[in-house]
Parts: structure tokens; C-alpha cells; sequence
């Protein structure tokens, strides 16, 4: 099975963006202890990270690039001519 071939890839992937964004937009409403601040950051970080690498892989580039492959090994490609031969050197060069 392909990701082309169904939605739920791209929807998971707006899942996470609607979840980083309402944990952002909830950081203005919620306190954070001075003790937990680190820990909080971190957490937002990694989420932050795994949103961003779903919507690259599942929208982006590798979506295409998925799309490009299959289109490629559909269509036939001629080989490529034999290369001239190469002339032997009459002399060696000598560096003085």
C-alpha cells in the first residue's frame, strides 16, 4: 500500500498541527511553574519536531518524490550509447 493511494497519512499529519497549535494558543492561557518550565519546553520542542517532520514526509517532497518514482518506472528508458574509446598517450608527462 502506497501513501497515495489513501488520505489518512495527510490527515494525521493536520492532526498534529492543530494539536501544536492549541498546545502554543494554551501556553498564553495556562501558568507554568518556574519548576516545570524546562520540562514543558522540552516536551513543546519534541512535538514541534514530530509535526514538522509528518507534514514534510507526508506532504511534502517525499509525497512527490513517491509520486516521481512510480511515473519513472513506468516509462521506458533507452540505453544509453556505448562510450568512444579512449587513445592510448604516445609519452608519459613528466612534471619538472
Amino acid at each position: 500500500m502506497k501513501y497515495t493511494d489513501t488520505t489518512t497519512p495527510k490527515v494525521l499529519a493536520y492532526i498534529l498541527l492543530v494539536i501544536i497549535a492549541g498546545t502554543q494558543l494554551g501556553l498564553f492561557f495556562v501558568a507554568i511553574p518556574v519548576l516545570n518550565k524546562d520540562a514543558i519546553n522540552n516536551i513543546l520542542q519534541t512535538l514541534l519536531t514530530l509535526t514538522v517532520a509528518a507534514v514534510t514526509y507526508f506532504v511534502g517532497s517525499s509525497s512527490s518524490s513517491a509520486t516521481k518514482t512510480s511515473l519513472a518506472a513506468k516509462e521506458e528508458v533507452a540505453p544509453l550509447p556505448p562510450s568512444p574509446p579512449i587513445a592510448p598517450n604516445p609519452e608519459p608527462t613528466r612534471i619538472l
